[in-house]
């Protein structure tokens, strides 16, 4: 009877399989590995993105961004003059609101104009200037900003929330043209949000105007008021 060969003992000439160094599975994922690499190449720079197809958008998209800008630039402005002109805590948060969501779509704004006319996007946001021939709807006069920036208390709550409603009644007015009229769908987008937000905005601030205003429509109608003699 053949003798069990120990474990360790050196095997007999001629007996011996060859065995492979590597399981077949594992050479077969290293060469597709390789494959992939091989056919991939070196890594390529993407490069700076590509400008938007002319017909992808068209002038009363642009139009509409540069009003805009012109117009989120007054909103920042007013927002600005409420610190130390009210008491009221809801103006102060509207006006932090209006400083960041407006910073946002100032942002959002020129780098679309960016994409689309590089000349343009750096004069109208930079700009500490409105020119005399540029008007949108919505916009205040510089006169009527410096007539807000001189009250305080009530009256400046009354006349900033004023101010506040034409301005969101423009932007309605400006997103309704460009919606109509514009091609670009991240302006469309732009847009509608535009609508919506103004809107709600609106119902806010005409809702504040009536609750504030109900003291003064009380003691105009008390009788004490109807009592007093007119002014000759």
């Amino acid at each position: 009877m053949a003798q069990r060969r120990l474990a360790g003992s050196p095997a007999r000439p001629g007996r011996q399989r060859p065995q492979l160094a590597v399981p077949l599975a594992m050479v077969l994922v290293a060469a597709g590995i390789v494959a992939v690499l091989l056919s991939s190449g070196p890594a390529r720079d993407a490069g700076p993105p590509s400008r938007p197809s002319a017909a992808s958008w068209n002038s009363s998209d642009r139009a509409y961004v540069l009003a805009m800008l012109w117009h989120q630039q007054q909103a920042l402005e007013l927002a600005s003059l409420v610190q130390g002109r009210t008491s009221r805590p809801e103006l102060r948060r509207l006006a932090l609101s209006i400083r960041t969501t407006q910073t946002s779509d100032v942002d959002r704004m020129t780098a679309w104009l960016r994409t689309r006319d590089s000349a343009a996007g750096d004069y109208l946001v930079h700009s500490n200037t409105q020119p005399a021939d540029r008007w949108f709807a919505g916009m205040m006069a510089r006169s009527q900003l410096r007539t807000l920036a001189a009250t305080s208390g009530q009256w400046f709550d009354f006349l900033f929330v004023d101010m506040l409603v034409e301005h969101y009644k423009g932007a309605i007015v400006m997103a309704g043209e460009v919606l109509a009229d514009g091609r670009d769908e991240e302006v469309a987008l732009l847009a509608s949000r535009a609508i919506a937000d103004s809107q709600r905005t609106i119902r806010r601030l005409s809702g504040w105007r009536r609750r504030w205003a109900e003291p003064f429509l009380r003691e105009l109608t008390s009788p004490a008021a109807q009592s007093m003699p007119a002014s000759s």
